[in-house]
């Protein structure tokens, strides 16, 4: 979602939102984000990626498989503990509304998964 300001209420943590950013032609309905893994060539290592795609690809879907196929513009980066959380970006919706399926891999070198996991051996797998 784009920047949006909440009120959190300490005691019961519930939420009020305040103020969402302005996106021009954006209806946040059209779309949907979701956690997947992929596993890696060692046939053991979950590799965490975020991807977020427009409804119309939904159809016949499961958890393994929420969307059906289609382009997948997909992004990686891991190194030096360095994390890439999923964020908002206008400029994606274009390929979204297209059919593209835009990914996030949270490869090994990143610190998405605690430290134990950039450390593990064998980190070089994925």
């Amino acid at each position: 979602t784009p920047r949006t300001v909440l009120d959190v209420d300490t005691v019961t943590l519930e939420r009020e939102v305040k103020h969402v950013k302005d996106v021009p032609n954006y209806d946040a309905r059209q779309y949907e984000s979701v956690q997947l893994y992929a596993t890696a060539k060692d046939g053991k290592t979950r590799v965490p990626m975020c991807a977020v795609f427009n409804k119309k690809l939904r159809g016949a879907s499961s958890a393994d498989q929420p969307f059906t196929k289609g382009p997948v513009m997909l992004y990686g980066y891991g190194s030096y503990g360095c994390s890439m959380d999923p964020y908002f970006s206008a400029i994606r919706l274009s390929l979204l509304d297209r059919g593209v399926v835009y990914v996030i891999a949270n490869i090994r070198g990143g610190s998405e998964m605690g430290r134990f996991w950039y450390e593990d051996e064998g980190k070089m797998t994925t």
